[in-house]
C-alpha cells in the first residue's frame, strides 16, 4: 500500500507544526536521527561530495552504514524549519548529473540537505535555484532510485512545495499546506473543486 499524506497543523496558541503519514509495503523511518551544526555528510551516493550541516536537525530516517550521513524522511531543524518526503511514483523525474557549481544531491537525501542548511522557506527556495541538482542516484540499500517529491513548512505556517519533474523542479509557494502522492501537486489543487460543498455540519430537513 501506497498512500502516504501530509499536512500543517496551527495550534490555539499560534503554534505551527508540519505532520505526515508513512504507508508504504516496507518498513522504514524507523530510527530517531539527530545531526548536529558542523556535521560533514555526503549528499549523494556516486558522487561523494560532501556539505557541512550550518544547522542542527532532528528527524525519523537512518544513519547508513557505508557513508555514515543521515537520511531523513521527515523533521525538523533548529530554526523551525520543516520538512518531509513523499512518494511521487510515474512523476518525478531528475537530472544524470548536476549542473555547474551546483551539489549534485540524491533524492532520498534532500530533505537533510535542506533542513542542514536552511533558515527559511526563502532560503530553501534560493537552495533549489542555485545550489541543488537533484541527480538520479540510486541508493545501495533499496538498489533503486526513489521517486519523490517534498513538502517543506517553517514557523509561520507557510509551505513550500518542491516538484522535480521532466520539465524542471517545481517550486509552489504558499500552497495549501496538504501533500500527498501523484499525481502532481496542481492536479490535487484543481480535484479539490469536487469537495466545495463538502461540510462537517449536519444539514436541516428540506421538504420539495
Amino acid at each position: 500500500m501506497i498512500g502516504c499524506s501530509s499536512f500543517t497543523l496551527e495550534t490555539k496558541d499560534k503554534k505551527h507544526f508540519l505532520s505526515r503519514t508513512m504507508d508504504f509495503m516496507m518498513e522504514m523511518a524507523e530510527q530517531v536521527v539527530y545531526t548536529p551544526i558542523n556535521k560533514t555528510f555526503a549528499v549523494a551516493y556516486s558522487a561523494k561530495q560532501e556539505i557541512t550541516s550550518k544547522r542542527a536537525f532532528i528527524g525519523l530516517g537512518v544513519i547508513q552504514d557505508f557513508d555514515n550521513a543521515p537520511v531523513t524522511f521527515d523533521g525538523v531543524n533548529d530554526q523551525g524549519v520543516m520538512g518531509a518526503t513523499l512518494y511521487f511514483p510515474g512523476y518525478a523525474s531528475y537530472h544524470e548529473q548536476a549542473a555547474a557549481n551546483t551539489w549534485a544531491v540524491s533524492p532520498d537525501k534532500v530533505v537533510s540537505v535542506i533542513l542542514s542548511q536552511a533558515s527559511s522557506l526563502a532560503d530553501i527556495e534560493q537552495l533549489f535555484k542555485t545550489q541543488i541538482t537533484i541527480v538520479n542516484d540510486a541508493s545501495p540499500s533499496l538498489k533503486a532510485v526513489s521517486p519523490l517529491h517534498f513538502i517543506f513548512s517553517d514557523t509561520t505556517g507557510a509551505s513550500l512545495i518542491i516538484e522535480p519533474e521532466e520539465d524542471g523542479v517545481h517550486i509552489i509557494k504558499d500552497s495549501i499546506g496538504v501533500m500527498t502522492n501523484s499525481p502532481d501537486y496542481h492536479w490535487h489543487e484543481t480535484n479539490l473543486r469536487n469537495y466545495l460543498s463538502v461540510t462537517p455540519i449536519n444539514m436541516t430537513t428540506l421538504t420539495f
